[in-house]
């Protein structure tokens, strides 16, 4: 089943392009993997994860960089903008 313009159809599988189909992966789990298009989704309420940390540039550089050929970019622009806006220092322990 797939949603569109409102409406549920049904295909079968056979007759869709090659795919790898994945319903949720979030960033952290697809570390070290590379898929030919990928989509990101950031839902509005973002409150919550600007404050924990969640939400922030290195996390979406590594979203869109397991990318090998598209990368499709989904949800409110503002979120975006503050993801990318939200740069967090990394406390490795090292010292140089």
């Amino acid at each position: 089943m797939f949603p569109i313009e409102g409406k549920l159809f049904q295909f079968a599988l056979d007759t869709l392009p090659e795919h790898e189909p994945a319903f949720v992966m979030s960033v952290h789990k697809s570390q070290g993997s590379e898929y030919d298009t990928i989509l990101i989704y950031l839902p509005d309420s973002i409150e919550e994860e600007k404050s924990n940390g969640l939400l922030n540039r290195q996390v979406l550089y590594t979203a869109i960089t397991r990318a090998k050929k598209q990368v499709i970019l989904a949800g409110n622009p503002q979120t975006w903008e503050i993801g990318i806006a939200n740069f967090q220092n990394r406390n490795t322990g090292f010292r140089i």
